[in-house]
């Protein structure tokens, strides 16, 4: 079955906002083969974005995830998970997300850099749920750009598979896998 993903990010600063740009489309075997064999990278990622496209790609593994009663119900199309595939390396910048979230971790690892929403007057909130500020690890372009940042304080998660951290809405995160 066909997948539509996230491609050649690295190539525009702004693939957050730029993500109908982005959009490819492969094989699922061909789109893992690219994952598993090629360089690990920003490049390939299946988001949340994608997931309408990929309800009938997915459809046949979606009971092999179970249900988290209450949460997370695989019968139910409302509470459904979204699955985001892709190799090493893949970062998603700084925002916040409009609903409540459960990430859980099935396969490798991803570092979480968490920030209360009451900071969000210090985190260049510029544009819907994004920030200017791309990525809090940049410690040179942040101090230069964003002094205000400096007061900020901030929590470090890494997810191994079978982790799983509740993202409450309005928390700004970072993602690296």
């Amino acid at each position: 079955r066909k997948v539509e993903f996230q491609g050649d990010r690295s190539t525009n600063p702004q693939f957050e906002l730029d993500k109908d740009a982005h959009k490819r489309v492969l094989p699922f075997d061909r789109y893992m083969d690219l994952i598993e064999t090629g360089r690990a990278d920003n490049d390939a990622y299946i988001t949340a974005y994608n997931s309408a496209r990929n309800i009938a790609a997915f459809a046949p593994i979606m009971d092999d995830i179970g249900d988290i009663p209450g949460i997370l119900c695989a019968g139910n199309p409302n509470l459904k998970g979204m699955l985001w595939i892709g190799p090493g390396d893949t970062f998603t910048p700084l925002h916040h997300d409009l609903t409540n979230n459960l990430l859980i971790q099935i396969v490798g690892r991803k570092r979480i850099v968490l920030v209360s929403p009451n900071y969000t007057p210090r985190l260049a909130n510029d544009r819907h749920v994004f920030s200017a500020i791309r990525d809090l690890e940049a410690p040179g372009h942040v101090a230069a750009n964003f002094p205000q940042v400096a007061s900020v304080t901030s929590l470090d998660v890494v997810l191994e598979p079978g982790d799983a951290i509740f993202l409450p809405l309005g928390w700004w995160h970072q993602v690296r896998s």
